[in-house]
């Protein structure tokens, strides 16, 4: 489904599996061999997607704050990898950085005139780092022997705020690691 100039929306014509058209277009399923979804846990009220990056497994649990700002966030289970993870974690949406406050675990967004400022932070980021790329915030995970956690904030803030989010040191619920949740919660949505 696509949207047209007047947000109406419209559905394109089905493309065969396995054509070349959505490997270039985005459209349709990536290969398995790229990315697979193996399917979602439920448990102590949230959800854990699990899927694969090339060989690499991935736990994958969303959640939101509940607060004065839009907060969001996602804690990433990576299993060992030999290579370079690059996690696409938000738009630029044509917003600048503002250099003072952006570090290899924070970038600070502030939009060029009005409207909400927005940080992301890694919270707990083990040797993963954040960059802006191609109008993009992304997370970058060094190749790894162990497996690791990361957990990404995103807050949306009046931009006369985001000095005090980039600084905020609240400690959220703690988590048990993503593997332990699973343990006991059954698997669904497997393909």
């Amino acid at each position: 489904m696509a949207l047209d100039g007047r947000k109406t929306a419209h559905l394109k014509t089905p493309r065969r599996p396995n054509s070349d058209f959505r490997l270039t277009s985005g459209e349709g399923p990536l290969p398995k061999q790229w990315a697979h979804y193996r399917g979602l846990y439920r448990s102590r009220g949230s959800v854990i997607f699990s899927y694969t990056v090339g060989d690499t497994d991935i736990l994958d649990m969303p959640f939101a704050v509940n607060g004065a700002e839009p907060e969001f966030g996602r804690i990433l289970g990576i299993a060992k990898h030999d290579r370079e993870l690059l996690v696409r974690i938000c738009s630029t949406d044509g917003m600048r950085a503002i250099p003072q406050l952006t570090t290899d675990a924070a970038v600070a967004l502030a939009p060029e005139r009005g409207g909400n400022a927005l940080a992301v932070r890694l919270l707990r980021a083990g040797a993963a780092k954040l960059r802006i790329e191609n109008g993009a915030v992304v997370m970058a995970i060094p190749p790894s022997g162990s497996a690791s956690e990361v957990t990404v904030h995103l807050v949306a803030v009046p931009s006369g705020k985001l000095d005090a989010a980039m600084h905020d040191n609240r400690q959220f619920e703690p988590t048990p690691p993503l593997d332990e949740l699973i343990k006991a919660a059954p698997r669904s949505g497997t393909k």
